[in-house]
């Protein structure tokens, strides 16, 4: 009775320090430990005791990690998916303790029973846990879990040859350091073979998004070609109307004038044929689009293209996503009957977009807030229900290909103008 007591124990310090871990690494407070289920790790320990007793060898030692899993997701009160891979970093990081121990510590511990020396030397485990989770794991767990997938992928390849290599070792009729290569070796094979397999559902996950975009706005693109075709044939009438001008406005103060508004006249009834000019018909028809929406909103929309090819390392479905949020939140800050700017550049191999509308100072405090989630300094009704959520959309996919946001105020013919500047 004694040992099994000593043993459960040594189990239940093992699931502690594995918790405390995981409670660290996805943020969680030492506060919320102390949660009603937290007597569960008692529970939890005893039965992964029990498996090991009575199921000898590596399966009781297999079967006792669903349990652990689902014990520590009920004291964290988080999805089981995603306690998985804290779990798998926090027994990796218990083994390194472990080996590390077993390397600095004294011999001596090493001469009392198996059952004393193991419940010793968690103990250890526990106390060197509670000043490695006092560390900012939760920082390193989010650059893991943010970066790239083949990233976690090595991450947790790494932790299954460990817990692969543990579980050899309880196996009597295997010397697990002798066939260490070769689980080594199948580990890397099946590795590769996952990144190869990422690589091209990635590939066809592109493919599939440009072709759903293609066939979305390849045809606006053809609206837009018929829209300036058929504005052509009042062209006569355009230069007919200009060379009427001398004849209604005799002085030259007032024919300048008359010049000067109906140059700008014809500049925003043309403004659409500039997306001709560019490389991308999709983003030619996305924009096109985009007009005619806020034509129907009473907004008007000024295209200026600075360079034909846009070259970025985006692809067309992500590009679209961010010009969409850019030029909705120009939309909804335009007053009707007002114009806001786009302007598309490409510098570098990357793509540099731009919108200009009407608005006030932006003050540093401001500049914070914009990109928070859930803020806003909109109240118009066609918001209400998606608030506070463009821009920090905006911000995620900028950060997610490298790219920068700039939020800037410029002062043209006495009015003050909001520029967002994103470049990718």
């Amino acid at each position: 009775m004694k040992t099994f007591v000593i043993s459960s124990s040594t189990y239940i310090i093992e699931a502690a320090a594995e918790l405390l871990l995981i409670s660290s690494l996805i943020g969680k407070k030492k506060k919320d430990l102390l949660s009603p289920f937290l007597p569960l790790i008692f529970i939890c320990g005893i039965i992964n005791n029990a498996l090991f007793i009575f199921i000898p060898n590596v399966l009781g030692w297999f079967l006792a990690f669903p349990i652990s899993l689902i014990t520590y997701s009920i004291i964290l009160r988080i999805r089981v998916s995603a306690c998985i891979f804290p779990f798998l970093l926090s027994f990796a990081t218990c083994g390194l303790i472990e080996a590390i121990t077993v390397i600095i510590f004294p011999f001596a511990i090493f001469t009392l029973s198996d059952v004393s020396t193991q419940l010793v030397g968690n103990c250890v485990i526990f106390i060197i846990s509670i000043f490695i989770s006092l560390l900012p794991l939760n920082k390193l767990y989010l650059f893991a879990n943010k970066g790239k997938l083949i990233f976690k992928l090595i991450l947790s390849y790494v932790s299954l040859l460990y817990i692969v290599t543990v579980a050899l070792t309880k196996i009597d009729s295997i010397d697990a350091i002798a066939i260490l290569p070769m689980t080594v070796t199948f580990m890397v094979i099946l590795l590769l073979a996952d990144i190869m397999v990422l690589n091209q559902q990635r590939t066809i996950t592109i493919q599939q998004q440009d072709i759903k975009d293609y066939q979305t706005y390849e045809p606006m693109a053809h609206d837009l070609i018929s829209d300036i075709l058929g504005k052509q044939h009042d062209f006569n009438n355009q230069m007919n109307a200009i060379r009427m001008l001398p004849y209604t406005y005799k002085d030259y103060d007032s024919l300048s004038d008359a010049i000067a508004n109906y140059s700008t006249f014809l500049e925003e009834e043309f403004n659409e044929s500039e997306l001709l000019k560019i490389n991308l018909p999709v983003v030619a028809g996305f924009v096109f689009s985009k007009i005619k929406e806020a034509e129907q909103k009473g907004r008007l929309i000024s295209v200026k293209i600075k360079n034909r090819s846009l070259i970025t390392p985006v692809p067309e479905y992500d590009l679209i996503r961010i010009l969409g949020i850019l030029i909705d939140n120009a939309i909804e800050a335009t007053e009707p009957g007002h114009t806001f700017s786009l302007i598309l550049d490409s510098r570098n191999d990357h793509v540099r977009i731009q919108t200009k509308n009407e608005g006030g100072e932006i003050s540093s405090e401001l500049r914070k807030k914009m990109f928070v989630r859930g803020y806003s300094t909109k109240t118009s009704v066609e918001v209400r229900t998606s608030r506070g959520q463009g821009l920090p959309n905006l911000k995620k996919l900028v950060d997610y290909y490298n790219g920068k946001i700039y939020l800037d105020n410029e002062t043209f013919h006495e009015h003050t103008w909001i520029c967002f500047t994103v470049e990718l």
